[in-house]
């Protein structure tokens, strides 16, 4: 066990401490009351919200919290309702969405609490002995709930200018004077005053003064305003935690100020050295002018030079360029009679070989013609000697068939005469009336 005048000998620094414990003692004789409180308000709203469902064990722990306060529906009729319960219960309808999970609301009563905590930074709390006092207070004051819960009015605006006053914000100021000391102390009229606001919360006759909880915080604050609270080893930690915490906010402060005036003489000296600059730059424009000048009459000479040896180069190889264009161009005529030559002597040979083809080829043509004009007068008289034999074949058929019908015509002849002659009775018949009914008849065969 320790007491805080082993941690730091300054009456003041002392004082700091005591008032960090002392709001430490505060947040855990609120805790019964603001946690009771969280879970039967949970029970409440998914009482409220189930009621009017058909299935009373429907859950849901799917919906998106920014999906909600774009006024989509939930798919189980849960989400939406509760959402609407949280903001109805709030004093000011601005509830801090991003301290809450939706899909942790139904299995996670402290998720609708954080609802109702002002400032962010409380997203990763998930009891209330997660969340500072700061946490706490703020879920009372902004909850209609705990208006029933004190004896106080819960009002808005200044409410430390109220009679009575509103004790839970002037212990949320409490909070904020000592979380902020950017010296760690706090004189003993303050922390004086600082006793009696957290003392005369915790004895609250409407609930508080009747709960053990907040009693044995009574019990504790008074032990330690006269210095004979022994701290636990947990205790201690608590503390060093909290100056640790106090201690990063101050030299980040500290930080801040020597930088912005590191800023402002880096800015100074920056102004000096623009002007150092720019005067070395103006000399230097002056002496790059006189140097420009002096290299431009070099240049110019220079140049001048070359012009002339590349004038007199030009001339030089103007002169043997037309030199060799003359000699090829002799060379060339001259190949060009040889080839010439050539061609015509190649052109006679090729006439004369033409000329000796064309004459092979007409005698051979002559030949295929006699030969062809032979063949096709053999062919001719095989041919008529074929078709001599063929009509004598003819004839000898047409007379053997004649011989052979004959005496058949000339029996029917008589026959027909023979009944012309009972039908008619007519007996003159002419050798030329026979004749002219046997080549019927025949004509007939």
């Amino acid at each position: 066990m320790a007491s805080l005048a082993d941690v730091f000998k300054e009456k003041e620094r002392s004082n700091w401490l005591k008032a960090w414990l002392a709001i430490d003692i505060a947040k855990s004789g609120l805790e019964h009351l603001a946690d009771n409180e969280a879970q039967t308000f949970h029970q409440h709203i998914y009482s409220q919200v189930t009621s009017t469902l058909k299935s009373q064990s429907a859950t849901c722990t799917s919906c998106n919290t920014t999906n909600l306060l774009q006024n989509q529906k939930c798919p189980n009729q849960i989400c939406d309702k509760v959402c609407q319960e949280i903001i109805k219960e709030h004093r000011y309808k601005k509830c801090s969405w991003n301290n809450t999970s939706a899909p942790l609301w139904q299995t996670h009563y402290w998720e609708i609490a954080k609802c109702y905590i002002q400032t962010d930074g409380y997203a990763d709390k998930i009891s209330i002995q997660d969340t500072d006092f700061n946490g706490v207070v703020s879920f009372m004051l902004n909850c209609t709930r705990f208006n029933s819960k004190f004896s106080f009015p819960i009002t808005k605006g200044k409410p430390t200018l109220n009679k009575p006053a509103c004790l839970l914000y002037k212990a949320r100021e409490v909070h904020k004077a000592v979380r902020h000391s950017s010296q760690m102390e706090v004189t003993d009229v303050d922390l004086q005053d600082y006793f009696t606001t957290l003392n005369n919360l915790l004895k609250d006759s409407s609930h508080l003064s009747k709960d053990n909880v907040a009693k044995n915080a009574v019990v504790k604050l008074a032990k330690l305003e006269k210095d004979t609270l022994l701290l636990t080893t947990a205790e201690m930690m608590c503390f060093l935690d909290a100056v640790g915490t106090t201690l990063k906010q101050h030299l980040k402060g500290i930080a801040k100020d020597v930088v912005d005036a590191s800023v402002n003489d880096l800015r100074v000296n920056t102004t000096l050295c623009i002007e150092n600059i720019k005067d070395f730059m103006s000399n230097c424009k002056q002496e790059l002018a006189k140097q420009a000048d002096i290299h431009k009459q070099d240049i110019d000479e220079h140049v001048d030079s070359q012009k002339q040896g590349i004038d007199d180069h030009t001339g030089r190889h103007k002169q043997g360029i037309d030199e060799h264009v003359k000699g090829h161009k002799q060379g060339m005529d001259k190949h060009a009679d040889i080839h010439k030559q050539g061609m015509d002597k190649h052109a006679d040979r090729y006439k004369q070989g033409m000329d000796e083809h064309a004459d092979r080829h007409k005698q051979g043509m002559d030949e295929h013609a006699d030969r062809h004009k032979l063949g096709m007068d053999e062919h001719a008289g095989r041919h008529k000697k074929s078709m001599d034999e063929h009509a004598d074949r003819q004839k000898q058929g047409i007379d053997e068939h004649t011989s052979r019908h004959k005496p058949c015509l000339d029996e029917q002849a008589e026959k027909c005469i023979k009944d012309i002659q009972e039908q008619f009775g007519n007996t003159t018949f002419t050798e030329t009336t026979y004749k002219q009914s046997c080549k019927v008849a025949i004509e007939i065969a």
